[in-house]
């Protein structure tokens, strides 16, 4: 699970991302919180909880089963995203994780927005 400022940094600013976090009971005040099996991380900035989705909510978000034919297709659909979206762009200093290469999929193929290194814009 990836954990990083910079993904936490592209959790907290896909909106629409946040918009579908499941809902959290915890008590405490650390840093990352679990509810359920849903990760919370606490924003850098904002100090506020951040829902961290796992690579398979991502998935999900986009597909409910990639089997067969079709899982294929998607996954060279995800490569070649990757080669052409996010080559030029800096995830930061850690190298980019399947999460992060996940929420940017599902960011441009839902709400075509795309990471600039710092927000999603528009693409």
């Amino acid at each position: 699970m990836d954990t990083s400022e910079t993904f936490i940094k592209m959790c907290e600013k896909a909106e629409e991302i946040q918009g579908l976090a499941p809902k959290a009971l915890w008590e405490g005040n650390r840093s990352f919180q679990l509810s359920g099996n849903n990760v919370y991380a606490k924003s850098p900035t904002s100090k506020r909880f951040v829902w961290l989705p796992r690579q398979d909510q991502l998935q999900e978000m986009i597909c409910w089963n990639i089997t067969g034919r079709f899982g294929v297709l998607m996954i060279d659909g995800l490569m070649q995203f990757a080669k052409e979206f996010y080559k030029p762009v800096s995830f930061g200093d850690d190298s980019v994780t399947w999460e992060q290469l996940w929420l940017a999929f599902v960011m441009k193929e839902r709400w075509n927005k795309i990471w600039n290194g710092e927000d999603w814009i528009k693409s």
